[in-house]
């Protein structure tokens, strides 16, 4: 099958889309995997990947605007030229309605929507850079249509994070067609996705109970077995217990912050395991990430898949599940209800981030 690629004189990155719109079929990261070693050349392979790794970025954009709950409209423009091979296409046209969290205000609270094209890039360093007759190029299609044109842009040097910058073209051309990876405040990602830190107590601590009785079901630790019972500890306050019907979803909230083991008992089958979460602070968007992250398949490998999950969203049997704000939202608003447990803090000046905000759905 590997002569498909030579005889057929595709280029490599026309090969790679091929091949990424065959892994929906897939069961599994392992099987497509495998199913790759089939058809593309050994010596093309790396390049290959490398263009798949950057496709994915596109549907895990996708899946971003739709698990934050502020993009009304997004959808995937064919980026191929027909009349005008000078102008170079975006991969989406993007409607958004965000709010303010940080100020208390609702989405509701915001008139207007801000509606632009968004290319995707991703960035293995430090620091993205465009080039000057690239970023001239793909600025002429969105002038045509009198949109403006936003990149975005996985910053992908922490595995397993979510980091994305937003950034105006216009902006990016100003600072020298670079951007930085610390620029994330100051830029429209925490605007536009109404994106904010999460701060956990600097007390918090954790009470697991689990069993190794082997006739239950449900979240197991390599360990101790499986949990059956939750408990959060804070300072003059008794332990909380999570009720039966929620410890699965919070359990996923909570493992978004990393847990140091401080007490262990153990009274036959079953385990106690005291935690400590202390001071730590994720994204929201971040916190969204890694819990539809959470699940594996047999072979151990993440079960997300971001390629499959974008291809079923208009599917009629299966829709995809994922985690979303909402959900997350929820897990914090309960847990604050028993007791102060996390701070939502502004990603940069909350009153500036709702001035840019207004400022932007006046242009949308």
């Amino acid at each position: 099958m590997e002569e498909i690629f030579r005889t057929k004189k595709l280029s490599p990155i026309e090969f790679a889309k091929h091949v990424m719109s065959l892994r929906p079929l897939s069961d599994s990261q392992k099987e497509f995997e495998d199913f790759k070693k089939t058809i593309v050349p050994k010596d093309q392979i790396r390049r290959v990947n490398q263009i798949i790794r950057g496709l994915e970025q596109e549907d895990e954009f996708a899946i971003l605007c739709r698990v934050m709950g502020t993009c009304e409209s997004i959808s995937k423009l064919g980026q191929s030229p027909i009349i005008n091979e000078i102008e170079k296409g975006p991969d989406f046209l993007v409607s958004f309605h965000p709010g303010c969290t940080v100020q208390g205000l609702s989405k509701k609270d915001i008139k207007g929507k801000y509606n632009c094209l968004v290319e995707v890039k991703s960035c293995k360093k430090e620091s993205f850079k465009i080039s000057k007759n690239d970023l001239k190029a793909r600025k002429k299609f969105p002038a045509r249509f009198g949109l403006p044109l936003v990149f975005a842009i996985r910053f992908t040097l922490f595995e397993g994070q979510c980091y994305w910058i937003l950034i105006n073209a216009k902006t990016l051309e100003r600072q020298g067609h670079k951007v930085k990876i610390d620029q994330l405040i100051g830029s429209l990602g925490p605007v536009l996705f109404d994106d904010y830190s999460v701060f956990t107590h600097p007390n918090l601590h954790l009470l697991h109970y689990y069993t190794e009785d082997p006739n239950l079901s449900g979240i197991r630790h390599e360990n101790y077995g499986v949990l059956i019972k939750t408990y959060l500890l804070l300072p003059d306050l008794k332990p909380i217990e999570l009720e039966e019907n929620v410890p699965v979803l919070i359990n996923a909230v909570l493992n978004c912050f990393k847990f140091k083991t401080v007490k262990t008992e153990k009274d036959g089958e079953v385990s106690s395991v005291i935690s400590h979460i202390g001071s730590q602070a994720r994204f929201l968007s971040d916190m969204i990430y890694r819990t539809n992250n959470l699940p594996k398949d047999r072979y151990g490998q993440i079960v997300y898949d971001p390629t499959s999950i974008v291809s079923r969203f208009d599917s009629q049997n299966e829709k995809p599940t994922l985690i979303t704000r909402e959900m997350v939202e929820w897990v914090i608003n309960y847990l604050n209800s028993k007791a102060i447990m996390f701070f939502l803090v502004g990603i940069g000046e909350p009153k500036e981030q709702e001035k840019v905000l207004r400022a932007l759905m006046r242009k949308g």
